[in-house]
């Protein structure tokens, strides 16, 4: 069994990308049973090995968005995965891409899964791999490996009506006292200009908040937003007080039935309770079965997703390094990048 790879935009291995998808998905498709959490049983609506979503993250980001697919006799399987590194040169390292929960990854093999990873293990020096929610790691993997176990939530998506149920007593009654106090609505083409900068602003506050950086610059973070809103993989919704600014703002990925909270930020308050009570049945509605919060190991994050009467989920973290120094080299990299860039 071989691997191809090749860099994102490369026409041959999007050739390989694609045909290797539709497979995965035909058979998904032909053997898979109606499920409430769809994407667990459904990896093929992973809308993280979208091309469409790995273009923009491309788009937006400094580094490298690579794509590795098995060829060859399909008998053992298909494996396929997308790793970014921050720079060139030499000594690269892998990694998941920005602002990407899970690294892009599908596979219906075991065999597949595990000549696939030890060919991506052998290109870089180090290798980060998030394994998706229900997918476990291959079995008699080469090399020395470091694993992890991390955390999302899902939450429970039903009509308006029968929803807040679900959740604790306290978001319950701040969805009821604030509801009036703020208008939702939807980013269209024509409002996107406004509102993805205010969105990528938002986001980068919220990240104040908890100490941390942004991994892309709010300018990066506004065409991200913008370009994948354009390309049908991203919906925006806002909540704005009502003869007032807009308080909070949530970027949600969707494919099929799934849906994932992938961007958001909001001022210090009720906003965003009230705005994810909005969006859910919204979703519902619109035949949406799974949502995903992409993330519980923040604590003061994973409370807040907790209180909408989530389902706690786990799922795998792989490290290999097989260079040591790479990852020091890559960190002095990003440091001398933010000098740059001031």
């Amino acid at each position: 069994m071989a691997v191809a790879q090749g860099h994102v935009s490369d026409t041959a291995i999007r050739e390989v990308w694609n045909a290797s998808l539709e497979t995965l998905a035909d058979e998904t498709q032909a053997t898979d049973t109606v499920r409430e959490r769809v994407y667990l049983t459904k990896p093929a609506h992973q809308i993280f090995v979208s091309l469409d979503y790995l273009d923009a993250i491309q788009l937006a980001a400094p580094g490298n968005v690579r794509l590795f697919v098995t060829t060859g006799d399909s008998s053992p399987g298909i494996a396929m995965a997308a790793a970014y590194s921050p720079r060139r040169g030499p000594l690269p390292s892998g990694s998941v891409p920005p602002l990407t929960p899970y690294t892009p990854f599908l596979s219906n093999a075991d065999r597949a899964s595990r000549e696939l990873l030890g060919h991506m293990q052998k290109y870089y020096a180090s290798l980060r791999v998030h394994l998706p929610p229900g997918v476990n790691e291959p079995s008699e993997l080469e090399g020395d490996w470091q694993f992890a176990r991390l955390a999302t939530f899902l939450a429970p998506l039903a009509a308006s009506d029968e929803i807040s149920f679900e959740w604790s007593e306290n978001r319950r009654r701040t969805v009821r006292k604030h509801s009036g106090d703020y208008t939702i609505s939807e980013a269209t083409e024509t409002s996107l200009d406004d509102l993805a900068p205010k969105l990528a602003q938002l986001v980068q506050k919220s990240y104040s908040r908890h100490g941390r950086r942004t991994p892309l610059p709010p300018s990066n973070l506004a065409g991200l937003i913008r370009s994948s809103v354009l390309n049908g993989t991203c919906r925006v919704f806002a909540a704005t007080r009502v003869n007032g600014p807009t308080e909070a703002a949530v970027a949600v990925l969707s494919s099929k039935a799934s849906a994932w909270y992938w961007l958001a930020g909001s001022t210090p308050g009720p906003a965003m309770s009230v705005l994810i009570a909005k969006v859910l049945p919204t979703l519902h509605d619109e035949g949406i079965k799974s949502f995903d919060f992409v993330g519980a190991n923040t604590p003061s994050i994973a409370e807040f997703k907790r209180r909408f009467g989530c389902e706690l989920v786990e799922y795998q973290s792989m490290r290999r390094v097989r260079l040591p120094g790479s990852e020091l080299l890559d960190r002095a990299f990003r440091v001398a990048r933010r000098v740059v860039n001031r």
